[in-house]
């Protein structure tokens, strides 16, 4: 069925084609998603020497490794790009937005409870209280 521009008008929310804002927004949103990945990447990287540092090779590092991170970030951009060509405006942007969200969450999730629990009573043997089903508790 053919739509002509009086039909098209009537969908105030199908956008078909880039406007020069849609195009800055989305690179905008591109770089920020780049810059966040880098610091995972970074934050990764850190870990790894610090855990080397402390002589723990042995021990596997939790989480993704940075070329898995890499290599999901370049699929994220291949699928936005995909979607960019097919002419998806706004899911489009809506994808960037949210994939945008859920980098941050994760950057905050590394930088802000990257720390242990805190202690509030400071006893000399607080390391027995880690772990309630530790066997020193039932000897």
């Amino acid at each position: 069925m053919w739509c002509d521009q009086e039909c098209r008008s009537l969908d105030a929310f199908r956008t078909d084609e880039w406007s020069p804002e849609d195009m800055i927004l989305l690179g905008m949103m591109c770089v920020f998603m780049a810059a966040m990945m880098l610091f995972a990447v970074a934050k990764r990287l850190k870990a790894a020497q610090k855990r080397k540092s402390y002589g723990q090779e042995d021990l596997p590092l939790p989480g993704l490794p940075p070329v898995s991170m890499l290599v999901m970030y370049v699929g994220i951009l291949v699928i936005i790009i995909v979607m960019a060509t097919l002419k998806f405006v706004n899911e489009t942007l809506v994808f960037a937005v949210v994939l945008c969200i859920m980098l941050f969450i994760y950057i905050l999730k590394l930088t802000l409870f990257d720390n242990r629990r805190p202690v509030l009573l400071a006893t000399a043997r607080h390391d027995l209280w880690d772990n309630p089903m530790d066997e020193r508790l039932f000897t």
